[in-house]
């Protein structure tokens, strides 16, 4: 699971580029409704659940602009970005290899 390191490297960029007036925003929508599990050969547990991709734009384009952004979409998506800021890392690990589980085919693990 890499949000808290691409949460990192997003930050340093921002850090970098703020006094050029360059604006730097990172996108992690969580699941997202479009066909690239079906072609993956990928199972999602709940992909009703998922984000349609037309909202998860909406919500980048609403964060240009607005100070160092990390946009999730919703506070279910927020929280699985921000989880390993409040939990140990050890339980984010848990979390992600079971959630990888689910949605990974027998025959590919």
């Amino acid at each position: 699971y890499f949000a808290p390191a691409v949460a990192t490297v997003k930050m340093a960029l921002w850090s970098e580029l703020r006094e050029h007036n360059i604006d730097v925003t990172v996108l992690m929508p969580g699941p997202v409704a479009t066909e690239f599990e079906t072609a993956a050969g990928e199972r999602r547990p709940h992909p009703e659940a998922d984000e349609p991709a037309d909202v998860c734009v909406r919500y980048a384009l609403e964060a240009l602009g607005k100070q160092a952004s990390v946009v999730s979409g919703g506070w279910p998506n927020w929280l699985r970005a921000n989880l390993n800021r409040f939990a140990p890392r050890s339980l984010v690990t848990l979390i992600a290899a079971h959630i990888y589980e689910q949605q990974t085919p027998e025959e590919f693990r």
